[in-house]
């Protein structure tokens, strides 16, 4: 599992309530918005957990889910292979060392307070990576990325003109690869 929280207040009213879920409030001190990618389904862990032999074969995990609600169980299945993606999720460009990245209910005309903050990486027809994409966030770790308005030509096939008009854009890639310099379009 990892996650991705933000400090209630740390933005601007980030995250829009378009966007709450995959935002949800963290449960504990509700000061914090989530957003949650399982590695293995969720129901698997939160009932009867993974045993040894389970790591021994699969590791961290096989699959990604991404939390959809405030529970666990709440989930939407992301599949493995780029053929079996649907609508709502949009293709957009081949990057490097990245992959054909898809974004999630895009348009041209789209409000930027709807922009879904993951976006999936896809190489040769297998999921090899995903991201976290947030609009008009200063996010300030190292962690991040903060590409120019000018290179998002490079990653979207109609980039939003919504994005010409924010302030700040925050990436973090997420691999689910060993070897990430080896992707290539």
């Amino acid at each position: 599992m990892t996650q991705i929280s933000v400090e209630e207040g740390d933005m601007t009213s980030y995250p829009s309530q378009n966007l709450q879920p995959p935002f949800v409030l963290d449960g504990v001190t509700d000061k914090h918005y989530v957003i949650t990618m399982y590695f293995t389904n969720p129901d698997e862990i939160c009932n009867s957990g993974r045993k040894a032999p389970d790591f021994i074969e699969q590791g961290t995990g096989t699959d990604l889910w991404l939390q959809t609600g405030q529970y666990p169980h709440t989930v939407t299945f992301i599949p493995r292979h780029e053929i079996n993606l649907f609508s709502p999720w949009v293709q957009g460009k081949c990057f490097p060392k990245m992959g054909k990245h898809y974004w999630y209910n895009i348009s041209k005309d789209m409000n930027c307070d709807s922009f879904y903050p993951v976006f999936l990486m896809y190489n040769n027809g297998e999921l090899t990576g995903f991201g976290w994409a947030f609009v008009n966030a200063n996010l300030s770790s190292l962690n991040y990325e903060h590409p120019d308005k000018a290179v998002f030509p490079l990653f979207f096939e109609e980039v939003p003109e919504c994005l010409s008009r924010e302030t700040m854009f925050s990436t973090m890639h997420v691999y689910l690869t060993d070897n990430p310099y080896g992707l290539s379009c």
